[in-house]
């Protein structure tokens, strides 16, 4: 889904070059009073990272109450290195929903080219929700590992629903009215408010997956306030439910099956020479009958718990950079360790109530893309799919 970051983001940035050789930006024409009345951001070093600036932004809670509550927006800047020919700020969202493009800007500054970093202030912001920003509380665990996310049964389809609901109803009791203000809506209406704090005209834009989203429907609303777009890895909002899963099935399908070419041939791979297909797939059905104990969660991990995480932690790069640590490097010794009877590499690692950054994400999800499947029918139709398009995911 969208929450499935970009694959190739260090080699995809070098597409903002582009935005260098449009010129100085010119002014927004046409700003409404209130945008014109948006205080300027102020900045300072940030305590972690002195090299990187720091600011926050104060937006209302509901934009349609503009007068009303107010929650905090954390961004950082990455100041142009070249000051006589900057071209201007460049704002940044790494997608998700959940990315915190604050944070990467702060702790992976290297994912960006040098050149952009030459001629742009890389501003990145954490969404509502996610990173430093105002976050969502919930109650009890995002997630529930004796749950099978992909249920074969109508009792375990009833089981995921109970838990849903559940978590559900206690992130509403915690979050109060912010729970149904996290997405796109008021997202566009706070990039708005960050455009016109920077004071640096018309916006410089550079969205990854569900950022391409964002980065359109801000376009929607404010046309002529925009100077560069550069979306990567776009989101088709046309896409039913069905046709979105179907392409990211696919999609995942194909990047799993060329790391497995590459691991076939490569010595940087330890399965190299071997059949790694069947491989995965005997260590999949295996640890579906019998999950394996994974030291660093206390706990067996499923097959279906290895494959979803495989999906998306680790088919995301080809090698490791400053943005991940994990690529298509990290899968063989994964398999193998988990061959060897510690899947600690594949377990979901959640954080505590009522703070786990796995709360946000779902909040977003949940509505930017409900889910269209009303009953258990429904829901395997789906299943059933995926699971011929993406056979091994």
């Amino acid at each position: 889904m969208v929450r499935r970051k970009n694959a190739r983001l260090v080699l995809i940035l070098a597409i903002a070059l582009a935005l260098v050789a449009g010129g100085p930006p010119a002014q927004a024409k046409g700003s409404s009073a209130k945008a014109k009345q948006q205080p300027a951001l102020k900045w300072e070093a940030c305590e972690d990272a002195p090299a990187v600036q720091c600011s926050t932004l104060r937006v209302p809670l509901d934009w349609s109450r503009p007068k009303g509550p107010e929650v905090s927006l954390a961004l950082t800047r990455l100041p142009a290195r070249d000051r006589e020919r900057r071209v201007g700020s460049l704002l940044f969202n790494c997608g998700g929903p959940g990315c915190p493009g604050a944070q990467v800007v702060k702790l992976a500054p290297d994912v960006f080219t040098p050149r952009l970093r030459e001629r742009f202030d890389i501003v990145g912001f954490d969404p509502r929700a996610t990173g430093e920003s105002t976050p969502v509380r919930c109650g009890l665990p995002s997630f529930d590992p004796s749950i099978p996310r992909y249920p074969d049964t109508e009792a375990d389809f009833q089981r995921l629903l109970d838990f849903n609901r559940a978590l559900a109803r206690s992130c509403r009791e915690m979050t109060g009215p912010y729970l149904m203000h996290v997405a796109s809506p008021e997202v566009v209406r706070d990039i708005e408010a960050i455009r016109a704090g920077l004071r640096d005209g018309k916006l410089n834009w550079l969205g990854l997956s569900y950022g391409t989203m964002l980065g359109a429907l801000y376009a929607e609303r404010y046309p002529k306030r925009i100077r560069t777009l550069a979306l990567d890895g776009m989101l088709d909002r046309g896409l039913s439910e069905p046709g979105m899963l179907g392409a990211e099935a696919r999609a995942a399908e194909d990047g799993f099956e060329r790391w497995a070419a590459w691991c076939t041939t490569s010595p940087e791979c330890p399965l190299r020479g071997q059949d790694v297909l069947r491989i995965w797939d005997d260590l999949i059905a295996a640890a579906n009958r019998s999950p394996i104990p994974a030291s660093n969660v206390g706990r067996g991990v499923t097959g279906e718990e290895i494959q979803n995480n495989t999906n998306s932690n680790y088919l995301l790069f080809t090698r490791p950079n400053a943005f991940a640590t994990v690529s298509w490097l990290s899968i063989g010794p994964a398999i193998v360790s988990a061959l060897n009877g510690d899947a600690s590499d594949f377990a979901t690692l959640t954080g505590e109530p009522p703070t786990d950054p796995a709360y946000g994400e779902r909040a977003i999800e949940c509505l930017e893309f409900p889910v269209q499947a009303g009953s258990f029918a429904e829901f395997m139709g789906r299943t059933r799919i995926a699971r011929i398009i993406a056979p091994h995911l």
